[in-house]
């Protein structure tokens, strides 16, 4: 798929790109996510799903990405379930 252009690769034109994000499901994944990485009832699920949701509107989802993955490789997930969701996510 071809980079989405953005004003500062689309100098000149003048058009003004606009970049949504589906929020909503991107935060269920991250909650699948949190779930596989921690305890049942952990206190640290909430805070986690809340400090990578924040960080992707902020223009950091590859960080997000990478975290993710990172802590999939450090700490597979037990359950297949889990497992399928961080592929997912």
């Amino acid at each position: 798929m071809p980079p989405i252009p953005t004003l500062a690769s689309t100098p000149g034109l003048g058009v003004t790109v606009t970049i949504l994000i589906d929020l909503i499901h991107v935060l269920e994944d991250l909650w699948k996510a949190a779930w596989a990485f921690h305890q049942p009832r952990d206190p640290a699920i909430e805070a986690w799903t809340i400090a990578q949701s924040t960080a992707i509107p902020h223009g950091r989802a590859a960080d997000v990405t990478a975290r993710i993955t990172q802590l999939a490789d450090q700490r597979p997930p037990a359950k297949s379930e889990h497992a399928k969701n961080i592929k997912k996510v």
